[in-house]
Formats: C-alpha cells, structure tokens, sequence
C-alpha cells in the first residue's frame, strides 16, 4: 500500500528570502477589510484566498470572489522589488487573529523557481 518514495514529487529549493515589516493593526485591518471578498466556495480554490503583492514599498492585498472584488494598499518597510505570493482564508484569518501583544509583524517569503511560500511571524 502507498506509493514508493521514488514517485515522490522533489521539494523546491529556496532561492531568495524577503522580509518585510508592517504594523499589526494595519495588516489585521487589511486583512478584515478584504476578507469579505474571499469565496468560500472550493470549485474555484484561486478565489478562496487573498494575494499579497509588494511593489516600491507598498502592500496590497486582493480578493476576488467571482463577484466582489476588494483591494486595499498600505505602505510597508522591506525590499522595494516586486514580490507577490497567496494566501488562503484560513491562514490570513490566522494572522488577523494573532496576538495583540506585538506592534510589528514581520512577513517573510521564501521563493524558489517554482514556487513562492509565506511565513508571517512576530517581529523580534
């Protein structure tokens, strides 16, 4: 039963890591000013998340259902090279709901040539 470890798709390798920084209110206030336009429904997975996009030190954050479409940019501190990446609504609800003890959070990405992943934590 199960599959040889050989048919195993290969991880990605990591080429670059960004980090970026913005004040927790603002990133929990975007995320619950544009969770709204986030589906719920899974035919559709590219609509049941938000992008995050950095480009010359603002974020903005999207979500689109099919229907809605809700958008809203703050600046941020971090590399002012275009970087974008996904987020999926239980995840960024995750972040909104995170401790209110920090002021900064940190966004981290990690990318590689196929792929691009996130890990939002507490600034030090």
């Amino acid at each position: 039963m199960g599959m040889d470890s050989g048919e195993y798709p290969e991880l990605p390798s990591v080429d670059g890591i960004r980090s970026y920084k913005i004040n927790q209110g603002v990133l929990k206030s975007m995320i619950n000013q544009t969770m709204f336009a986030i589906s719920d429904n899974d035919s559709r997975p590219v609509y049941t998340g938000s992008l995050f996009e950095v480009e010359a030190g603002t974020l903005a954050m999207v979500s689109v259902d099919g229907y809605r479409l809700a958008i809203r940019r703050e600046h941020i501190e971090g590399p002012e090279e275009h970087n974008e990446f996904y987020r999926a609504r239980h995840g960024a609800f995750r972040i909104s709901s995170a401790s209110a003890q920090a002021t900064r959070r940190r966004i981290r990405t990690y990318s590689s040539a196929q792929t691009t992943s996130r890990s939002p934590s507490a600034a030090p």
